[in-house]
């Protein structure tokens, strides 16, 4: 069971333990992390960045929210407190073994997805084989590109290759018409 419920954002939160000679933090961000001992702070850091990172790992990409449940679930279910996972994730950004990638909703919004460093390749692949689709048919269904980035489909795999038609939106590219489809931006047409 990870000891995460252990660190807190708030100092006054934190339950001092009999052996704790003084209360232990560290600022990630903006954010600052407290627990009662040095020891205990490092191991539920670590813990729960491996996670973030293996989790993603085993994923093209993944929103925040997916993200989060699924670390929770490879952490044994207990919660975790958003501001905690955040900085956690934030640190893991800054380490470099993952990144995000903007993209755009239906309805015009931007949102990240993340990606875990080793999967840019496939990612790349990804965007270039729904661009030469977009220009040779001009309009795309998502399980159309699902079938040719993954094969088989598992989970997770239609939201990674929605994220893909969402880059190309967020990037002008392409636009939704519908949630599952995207077309050529109509001046790309005509160039």
């Amino acid at each position: 069971m990870w000891a995460g419920n252990l660190i807190k954002t708030r100092r006054e939160d934190v339950e001092l333990t009999a052996s704790a000679k003084g209360v232990a933090s560290i600022r990630l961000g903006g954010i600052t992390l407290w627990a009662a001992e040095e020891k205990q702070l490092a191991i539920a850091l670590k813990e729960l960045r491996t996670a973030i990172e293996e989790v993603l790992a085993s994923h093209l990409t993944v929103a925040k929210n997916v993200l989060k449940k699924l670390v929770q679930d490879r952490l044994g279910g207990a919660p975790i407190e958003d501001k905690v996972f955040s900085a956690v994730l934030g640190w893991a950004l800054r380490c470099g073994n993952i990144d995000a990638i903007v993209c755009g909703s239906k309805n015009d919004k931007p949102f990240r997805v993340f990606i875990h460093a080793s999967h840019l390749p496939q990612w790349r692949n990804a965007v270039e084989d729904a661009t030469a689709i977009l220009l040779a048919k001009h309009e795309l269904i998502v399980r159309h590109l699902e079938k040719r980035i993954f094969g088989a489909r598992a989970y997770n795999t239609w939201s990674s290759t929605a994220h893909v038609l969402g880059y190309l939106s967020y990037r002008g590219v392409a636009e939704f018409i519908q949630n599952d489809t995207c077309r050529l931006v109509e001046d790309l047409l005509q160039c």
